[in-house]
């Protein structure tokens, strides 16, 4: 049975799914015909206010760096990219909306690092 025929005629068919809009995003959510419990997917839900971001080489750069080390600053983002201070401002502001990273101080003495890691105050 291929994989329409088991969406739309088989025994755990699919009716149509239920849509909730959540700011820019839309869900959509699968039941199955004879079943009420929603089909598990592998995806993880996404804050209402975050916004989901492209993985790039300069984003992976500044994550892994922020995986060994408490923090970073701008100055160091600069290095790891060879972006300018307002292209590395750029990456920080879409990781912090993104919700991987957080803000701390203000001006000279901002400095980000990850939001789930647990910082040790080095």
């Amino acid at each position: 049975m291929n994989i329409e025929e088991k969406i739309y005629k088989g025994e755990n068919s699919i009716s149509m799914p239920n849509i909730k809009e959540t700011g820019n995003f839309l869900q959509f959510i699968f039941f199955r015909s004879n079943n009420t419990v929603p089909i598990k997917d592998n995806t993880v839900p996404i804050k209402d206010n975050t916004v989901p971001i492209k993985d790039n080489k300069n984003i992976k750069k500044i994550k892994k760096y922020l995986q060994t080390n408490n923090r970073i600053t701008n100055k160091i983002g600069r290095k790891l990219t060879n972006y300018s201070d307002v292209g590395v401002k750029k990456i920080f502001t879409k990781l912090v909306k993104a919700g991987i990273i957080e803000k701390h101080g203000e001006n000279r003495g901002r400095y980000y690092t990850l939001k789930n890691k647990i910082n040790t105050g080095e």
